[in-house]
């Protein structure tokens, strides 16, 4: 378990550096991962449909959200805004990345869905119990999310940097 700890304490330093708005939503979901491991998941999913509603909320970006859309839905539609698939002039190398982004955020929509308590269980579903899984989701998660608010920033920069030229007189 000390070995999985490691790995999501160096991105939390990173989340906590780099992208504070989104360092405190996974920093909630990196604390249940051992005690409270599907709560921890369902976190994570939260935290990376945030931030991609958060990116699609820029004007400067041609998205019109209806406000029902699912991870799997918002993956989509970022990927198509930022043109990373699909995208016919990328090399199917990264064709498969982008597919494989979209790929990450259907099943771990599909986790949060039918393996957590997010929406309710039955007495025969199967509920992530194991941290070592929680863990791995988590992170992938964070890591995926920290991706495109990364690409996004350096495909539209921030307001105020663009306004950094012009001179006040």
């Amino acid at each position: 378990s000390g070995g999985s700890l490691d790995v999501f304490y160096r991105a939390e330093n990173l989340l906590k550096n780099e992208y504070e708005n989104s360092h405190e939503a996974f920093a909630k979901a990196f604390k249940e991962v051992n005690d409270h491991p599907d709560l921890s998941i369902g976190l994570a999913n939260s935290t990376l449909e945030g931030i991609i509603k958060e990116i699609l909320k820029d004007e400067r970006i041609n998205s019109k959200l209806r406000g029902t859309e699912t991870l799997y839905d918002l993956s989509q539609e970022l990927l198509k805004v930022l043109s990373l698939f699909p995208n016919p002039s990328l090399s199917s190398e990264y064709k498969a990345i982008g597919s494989s982004l979209l790929k990450i955020s259907q099943q771990i929509e599909k986790l949060r869905s039918a393996k957590t308590r997010f929406h309710g269980t039955s007495s025969g579903d199967t509920i992530v119990k194991d941290s070592i899984y929680s863990a791995f989701i988590v992170n992938s998660t964070a890591t995926v999310g920290l991706f495109l608010e990364s690409y996004y920033k350096s495909i539209f920069p921030n307001k105020e940097e663009e306004g950094d030229d012009e001179l006040p007189f």
